[in-house]
């Protein structure tokens, strides 16, 4: 990994190499204290970079979550992802703007499929109940341009999950079906 000037000066401090130490060697909970609120994202950015693995950063609040993660953007805005307090409804059938639970949904996937990430939540948000890891890789379906879809099994698939047929779908897009093929428009 080439050198990063975010990061040298921590590297050559001897408490910063004692955190990396304990962390590689698994040596049970970490306690670092002393820092200030700018800092905190520095020290998480370091880590990740030195250790190459999945971060969860929970802050106090979604408010505090939110500004960690304005900060950590500026270090690595394709590796920091945000998941907040905020409820995911898939059953709800009101037409609303559905792009908020997209982005939480990938989120999640991602944390489920082990991508090297920094996730920064709050307490409020990991206090929720989420689909476990399982359930959730078990029940992604991937389908590319000219791939042939049996449509009933896919309908059978969709009500299993919890989901109601209906004539369209509203939020994430449309679809229609002509000749047997799909096409669906976001």
């Amino acid at each position: 990994m080439k050198e990063d000037v975010f990061i040298y000066p921590l590297q050559n401090s001897k408490e910063y190499k004692d955190i990396i130490n304990c962390i590689q060697k698994n040596k049970g909970s970490l306690l670092i204290n002393g820092l200030l609120p700018m800092q905190k994202p520095h020290i998480a950015y370091s880590i990740f970079r030195d250790l190459d693995k999945q971060i969860v950063f929970v802050a106090n609040s979604d408010l505090e979550a939110k500004k960690i993660y304005e900060n950590l953007s500026f270090y690595i805005k394709d590796k920091v992802e945000y998941l907040g307090f905020g409820d995911i409804h898939f059953y709800h059938l009101d037409a609303k703007d559905r792009n908020e639970e997209a982005k939480k949904l990938k989120v999640l996937l991602k944390l489920a499929k082990g991508e090297d990430i920094i996730l920064v939540t709050s307490i409020e948000a990991i206090m929720k109940k989420y689909t476990p890891k399982e359930i959730l890789l078990e029940n992604i379906s991937t389908y590319k341009i000219g791939d042939i879809i049996n449509l009933e099994k896919l309908s059978e698939n969709l009500v299993s999950l919890g989901y109601e047929r209906v004539s369209a779908i509203e939020g994430f897009g449309q679809f229609s079906i002509r000749g047997g093929i799909v096409d669906i428009f976001l």
